[in-house]
């Protein structure tokens, strides 16, 4: 009882570094990298969707927007609510 269980901030970060080579990469990764470099805050997985990937607006259902999102994440997004009326899900540099 009163062990530390979790990680402390010094071995996170140890270990997200030496598991870095075991992430296995998607082949959006590249252009998506590059298309977010020139971004602003305030972007829609559609506008990176197009934008990045060369993808028509009807190519883009729900899978291709989960596996968008995950990306995003993975580099250092996160989605927010757009401005009304629309209220569309934006992304933004964390």
């Amino acid at each position: 009882a009163g062990a530390q269980w979790w990680l402390n901030e010094v071995e996170a970060v140890s270990l997200a570094s030496a598991s870095e080579e075991f992430v296995v990469r998607d082949a959006w990764d590249a252009p998506l990298a590059v298309w977010l470099r020139g971004q602003a805050d305030g972007f829609s997985l559609l506008d990176a969707a197009v934008g990045a990937l060369n993808l028509h607006k009807s190519d883009v259902g729900p899978a291709q927007q989960a596996r968008l999102g995950k990306l995003l994440v993975r580099f250092g997004f996160k989605a927010y609510r757009g401005p009304r009326p629309d209220r569309v899900w934006l992304y933004r540099k964390t």
